[in-house]
């Protein structure tokens, strides 16, 4: 039993060890990218998802009546499609990247900006009819990123779901 404790004990001390050297060869955003393939935890997920949206300084009715989205977003978090950036931007990375006629990628991720004006809303919206929902998501997705709307109506259906989640904490 004693000898049992000992390999265990032995083996946690080979992982740590292991562990800081990968840490001390890669930086953070390397090591993300080594594990890119991999879905994270449910707590960590919830920690990133939990520290973009204090960033919004939403209201907790807010943040209640917009539950379904947030789950949404957080298994984007869990599968590695959302992550932060070191602005503290919330970042999509697309699930079929956009592509030219020639199959060159266009587009693979879309960078949130924590803020926009009243003055960026109407640019934003102007001619959209705000009964259409598809054209007002489509409006606040190039509002919040900079992306033109042609280019976000290209975005295949599960891509633009996920990415539209986003859209409701600023409407």
């Amino acid at each position: 039993m004693e000898e049992k404790k000992e390999i265990k004990n032995k083996a946690v001390k080979n992982i740590d060890v292991m562990s800081k050297k990968l840490e001390s060869l890669f930086t953070e955003k390397e090591l993300m990218k080594l594990t890119k393939e991999e879905k994270i935890e449910y707590s960590e997920a919830f920690k990133y998802l939990d520290k973009w949206l204090e960033s919004l300084f939403l209201s907790k009715r807010k943040r209640k009546s917009n539950s379904k989205q947030e789950r949404a977003i957080l298994d984007g978090f869990i599968d590695n499609n959302f992550e932060i950036n070191e602005k503290g931007n919330l970042v999509y990375h697309f699930v079929e990247p956009i592509k030219s006629e020639e199959g060159e990628i266009i587009l693979e991720k879309m960078t949130y900006k924590q803020r926009f004006t009243v003055d960026d809303q109407e640019r934003g919206t102007e001619g959209v009819d705000p009964e259409n929902g598809t054209a007002m998501v489509k409006a606040y997705l190039h509002i919040l990123t900079g992306i033109n709307r042609g280019l976000i109506g290209r975005m295949n259906a599960v891509d633009f779901s996920a990415a539209g989640n986003v859209c409701v904490y600023f409407l």
